[in-house]
């Protein structure tokens, strides 16, 4: 079957672009010599991380609409252009110690929205080249967009130790033409005839004026039964059932062949106006933000971390800074990645063999968040910092894994690329607030050196005070996901 083959091939090539365009999460591997090198406050790269999180939170959005209305290809051009232009644009300004803010956070966002287009060409490829496995296959560039820090943290590490700047110029090209070469490869490919039996209907999106899961609270309950029957397709377990006879005639049934001109034909709009009008999702967009905020903070601050451990005078660990961030960052990739790969099947084990919630992962990655920011408020000790990365990858993980399947649940799978799309907006502005608060901190607790600038040798006491507010944070997320629970338990 050459065609089947074609989309064998369209899938391995959307892995391979996704794990190129998964360049963001490398941000904590070089911002602290980027800083430095350029003579700027660890409060400014607050502004980095934010202007990464906006090219690829708002980018979500347009970048959708892309792929939806001109197909994947056109959108890997794009990305790859970005990722390209805005790597390059750091390097230029690192090697050249042209400290631009406006430039760096241009550039910063652009290659958030290089990534975030070229991933979401990858991840509509595959569910459309592979209807009744869409969770299997979307499984390959998820998986692989996480996995892409822990690969090019070793890479920094035993190849270009403090050549920062080679670093950057390896990403630009490196990563800028292995997410263009998907262009000859990440396609759409429909089935052929003797697949057909494949192809099974889904439901569509309905129009706010119909009994739709956006308008009111009751027709949430009554479509529960059969969307968590059927939203375990997400993640590839089980299969999608027929349609209910007693389903309104109002709906309409769609093959492969026509889901994308079914998706043209859907107005954003509409779809955003019903979702800021229903109160659940705006919960569950509070909660989004609140932990992915947490999260990302995190992760874009470990390179300062490590950096206060490093200078801490009671260090007595013979690794050097560059191996140390490699360390971390690898750790946070690794438990994110086995984070997104575990939460479906977890995720539906609640569903279907305990009768529970997916809320409870929520509930699970909420504690392990909390650990994290517990223990990062208590160890001074580079040797023992894994203990901090490793269960914040892992909720970070959980998190963005089953939260997809949460929204497939609630507001149905028709409109699933806009509801993830404005609900990964969520975590931008509170995520500039903690960066910047990391960073006023840091900063407060750092001291000028003639020789090598401004220094933090206090170890934990650099960064303490952010953890703590954090930690309390994570307490406000356990009480309202608690709430959302019994809310959808009354149902």
């Amino acid at each position: 079957m050459p065609r089947l083959q074609s989309r064998y091939s369209s899938l391995a090539a959307s892995a391979v672009v996704s794990l190129a365009a998964g360049t963001p999460y490398l941000y904590g591997v070089f911002a602290p010599q980027l800083v430095k090198q350029l003579g700027l406050a660890a409060s400014d790269s607050a502004t980095f991380a934010l202007a990464s999180n906006i090219g690829s939170g708002l980018g979500g959005l347009p970048g959708g609409i892309l792929i939806d209305t001109k197909g994947p290809q056109l959108a890997i051009i794009v990305g790859s252009i970005c990722i390209f232009t805005g790597y390059y644009s750091i390097y230029y300004c690192y090697t050249h110690v042209y400290a631009s803010l406006w430039l760096i956070s241009a550039a910063m966002a652009s290659v958030g929205f290089g990534s975030v287009t070229g991933f979401y060409a990858c991840v509509k490829t595959c569910a459309t080249n592979f209807p009744d496995y869409k969770g299997t296959a979307g499984a390959f560039p998820v998986s692989a967009y996480g996995l892409l820090a822990l690969i090019f943290s070793s890479i920094s590490a035993m190849y270009f130790g403090n050549n920062t700047g080679g670093f950057l110029r390896f990403l630009a090209l490196l990563c800028g033409s292995t997410v263009f070469s998907g262009v000859f490869f990440v396609k759409f490919y429909h089935l052929s005839d003797e697949e057909a039996p494949l192809i099974r209907p889904v439901r569509t999106l309905r129009t706010p004026s119909s009994s739709s899961v956006f308008s009111n609270t009751d027709s949430v309950a009554s479509t529960r039964t059969f969307s968590l029957r059927n939203s375990m397709v997400f993640f590839g377990v089980g299969k999608r059932d027929p349609l209910h006879r007693s389903e309104s005639s109002a709906e309409i049934t769609r093959t492969v062949k026509d889901d994308q001109a079914f998706a043209s034909r859907s107005s954003a709009v509409d779809t955003l106006k019903v979702l800021f009008s229903s109160r659940v999702f705006l919960v569950h967009y509070i909660v989004m933000a609140l932990i992915a905020s947490i999260g990302q903070m995190y992760i874009y601050s470990v390179g300062f971390v490590v950096t206060a451990q490093i200078n801490n005078p009671h260090n007595r660990s013979a690794t050097t800074q560059e191996a140390a961030q490699a360390i971390q960052v690898s750790l946070i990739s690794i438990c994110s990645f086995l984070g997104r790969l575990t939460s479906g099947p977890i995720s539906d084990f609640l569903v279907h063999k305990m009768h529970a919630q997916r809320h409870w992962l929520v509930i699970a990655a909420t504690v392990l968040l909390s650990v994290g920011q517990l223990l990062a408020t208590r160890l001074d000790s580079i040797d023992s910092l894994w203990m901090v990365s490793s269960p914040v990858g892992l909720a970070y993980g959980f998190l963005m894994g089953v939260y997809p399947a949460i929204m497939a649940d609630l507001f149905g799978t028709a409109g699933l690329s806009t509801t993830w799309g404005l609900i990964c907006t969520g975590p931008l502005a509170l995520l500039f607030v903690l960066s910047s608060y990391f960073g006023v901190i840091y900063d407060r607790n750092s001291v000028v050196d003639p020789e090598v600038g401004k220094i933090c040798r206090a170890g934990v006491a650099c960064y303490k005070d952010a953890f703590v507010t954090t930690e309390g944070l994570c307490v406000v997320i356990f009480v309202i996901t608690l709430g959302l629970i019994y809310y959808q338990r009354i149902q």
